[in-house]
């Protein structure tokens, strides 16, 4: 099942490129899922469209939620 999700902020950002040291531009948005766990992603400036961070955005709140809902029984 897909997890719901709310964009909580985005700010822009620069991350450095592996091994280049190159500085890349882009923005960190924070979301909260509709479980109440949190996350974030780094989106380039060149895929910051609504579509791509949609999809990357409902990515990472299917992974968050279901990472918190891991358990050990016994």
């Amino acid at each position: 099942m897909a997890a719901t999700w709310t964009v909580t902020g985005d700010i822009p950002d620069q991350y450095s490129s592996s091994g280049t040291g190159t500085p890349v531009l882009g923005h960190v948005i924070s979301l909260i899922t509709g479980n109440g766990h949190r996350g974030t992603i780094f989106v380039n400036n060149d895929q910051y469209t609504p579509t791509l961070v949609k999809a990357a955005l409902q990515a990472q709140a299917n992974l968050v939620d279901e990472i918190n809902a891991l358990h050990v029984t016994g």
